[in-house]
């Protein structure tokens, strides 16, 4: 389902709005994800590496690569350091 929406979001005006929220959720995720994380383990590429982990595409890319979801965690996570 994400897939499609994800496909079709510039195409179909009827998803956009409701794609924007998804958009705005996980905006709202990322900036909690951001106050949260203890400071010292923040380097100049956290913000834009922990919004990529936040994308459905990278999950969907590792996920095609047969990596379980507790991989792709450790994956970010060792991304994050």
């Amino acid at each position: 389902m994400w897939t499609g929406a994800y496909r079709d979001v510039e195409e179909l005006p009827a998803l956009q709005g409701p794609m924007s929220q998804v958009e705005a959720y996980f905006d709202g995720l990322f900036a909690q994800l951001m106050q949260a994380w203890p400071e010292a383990d923040k380097t100049q590429h956290f913000a834009p590496t922990l919004r990529h982990a936040l994308r459905f595409s990278t999950w969907r890319s590792l996920k095609m690569q047969k990596l379980s979801d507790k991989k792709i965690i450790e994956l970010v996570m060792a991304w994050l350091k």
